[in-house]
């Protein structure tokens, strides 16, 4: 028997229009705002102005799907191209991970983990060289 879509919402699953299995989607969010990011540089892309803009973050995963509300970054002015502040990134890899692994993708966890690690690491080694 196929469950209904209000028995999919119970478990936290969602029918996804036009797949063909179901989904399981996972929300989280970060609480944060326009404040909680610095000033935006130029555009590594164009050398334009950035803007500080709310952006999307979703990872997908066969069945799972992971998405954070909208959290602040930066859009161009001039180009198309948008950008997570580095902090809030390295938070988004974070929290991704640890939903994945409780969702039971352990080979996703892992691969955020990583991710995470050497963004942490770039991250740490930028702000070292800034000083």
């Amino acid at each position: 028997m196929i469950p209904s879509d209000d028995e999919l919402r119970e478990q936290g699953l969602e029918r996804v229009p036009g797949a063909s299995m179901v989904q399981d989607v996972r929300y989280f969010n970060l609480h944060l705002t326009f404040g909680d990011i610095p000033e935006p540089d130029p555009c590594p892309s164009c050398g334009a102005s950035m803007q500080k803009e709310f952006l999307e973050f979703k990872t997908e995963s066969g069945s799972l799907t992971i998405r954070a509300d909208v959290v602040p970054g930066y859009g161009c002015t001039g180009c198309p191209s948008k950008l997570h502040d580095p902090h809030v990134f390295l938070q988004l890899l974070n929290n991704t991970e640890a939903i994945a692994r409780e969702a039971g993708k352990l080979d996703l966890a892992e691969h955020l983990k990583g991710e995470a690690a050497s963004h942490d690491t770039m991250l740490r080694l930028s702000e070292s060289r800034q000083k």
